[in-house]
């Protein structure tokens, strides 16, 4: 059985989104599901993130049958944190995954910018994991769809393209995410509940 974690991005808390609800219906199965709250927007960093992320890996939490789902810039700080850190890990879910993607509004772009990597060095994310899957949406207000695309391509990977998903946040209605909850029905097989 695969162990999860859901990690959130720019200025998000584990109690929103679809987070609860897809930690409680991993609960429900007796999945571990372990969902940090890294310091946000004030202390952010990937110097940061990382030293919380270390405390698991030291506890023996973080292995090759970890899946990761992770939001927003949660999705290229885990992508470095996997390579730099030389971690094979089970896989990863990306939900509006983005890398070097400068919007022009400061805060916003020097927050996030300690995550990015070259696509060269992105690429290899892929010998890392066994499952990638990508979810993006034609329609997110945030993050351009060219950012997203080619964050998914560069991971390699299943590409999920919802036109209308937004940024896949509770503004956007996901206080669940059944296609998500799809995907690890799949993986678990015969240890999940099929409902």
């Amino acid at each position: 059985m695969s162990n999860y974690f859901i990690i959130h991005g720019l200025a998000g808390k584990p109690f929103e989104n679809w987070f609860p609800w897809l930690e409680n219906k991993l609960s429900e199965n007796d999945l571990r599901c372990i969902v940090p709250q890294f310091p946000t927007p004030h202390d952010q960093s990937y110097q940061n993130w990382e030293k919380l992320l270390n405390y698991y890996k030291e506890f023996k939490l973080i292995d090759a049958d970890t899946i990761f789902i992770a939001h927003s810039v949660g999705c290229p700080f885990i992508a470095k944190y996997v390579i730099r850190n030389d971690i094979k890990i089970k896989g990863l879910i990306s939900i509006s995954g983005f890398n070097k993607f400068f919007s022009g509004m400061e805060e916003f772009d020097i927050l996030n910018e300690s995550f990015y990597l070259d696509n060269q060095e992105l690429s290899k994310f892929k010998d890392h994991a066994d499952i990638i899957h990508c979810f993006i949406s034609k329609n997110d207000p945030h993050i351009p769809f060219i950012y997203l695309n080619e964050f998914a391509n560069v991971i390699g990977g299943n590409l999920h393209i919802i036109p209308d998903g937004g940024h896949f946040n509770a503004t956007a209605g996901y206080v669940k995410f059944d296609e998500i909850y799809d995907i690890i029905k799949t993986i678990e097989g015969n240890n999940i509940n099929k409902k």
